[in-house]
């Protein structure tokens, strides 16, 4: 949702996006910003409180957690490549804004990470397969997701 007086360019860097970066995720359309599909009614409370804005907001901050984690770059996340550091930083990023965004739908996941919600759903899966079965995957996932609840913590306490 667009506040008045703010261009699409203010409201993607609000979210830390640079406009490069909102249009490969799907959220910048020339002229507005794209609201991510609501998960349904009584969900507002989903991956925070606030509206659609706020959760698109925490599920950028959670790719981009992912991003400086991993190593892996921002355009290599959401590019269509299949090499194996890239596929596992995007299914450790659709891993974690499932899990830390409870009741934000898979449709919107895909559209931060440009990918259909089936990917997404196996991308998931995939993780908590990798988190089962390699040490290197799991501490990963670990560091970047107690950082990740620090930080949203931290920002709680400051709202």
């Amino acid at each position: 949702m667009r506040a008045r007086g703010m261009s699409a360019t203010a409201i993607g860097r609000a979210l830390g996006l640079s406009d490069a970066a909102a249009l490969a995720a799907g959220l910048l359309v020339p002229g507005r910003l794209m609201p991510v599909p609501d998960p349904g009614a009584g969900a507002a409370s989903a991956c925070g409180p606030g509206g659609p804005g706020r959760r698109v907001a925490r599920m950028v901050a959670i790719r981009d957690a992912v991003v400086r984690g991993t190593g892996i770059d921002r355009a290599a996340l959401i590019a269509p490549g299949q090499r194996q550091p890239q596929v596992r930083a995007r299914h450790l990023a659709m891993c974690l804004i499932r899990e830390l965004c409870p009741g934000v739908s898979l449709a919107a996941i895909g559209k931060v990470l440009d990918r259909d919600p089936s990917t997404v759903l196996y991308g998931c899966r995939r993780a908590e397969a990798l988190r089962r079965h390699d040490h290197a995957f799991r501490e990963t996932y670990l560091r970047i997701r107690h950082a990740l609840i620090a930080g949203f913590s931290e920002a709680r306490s400051r709202d």
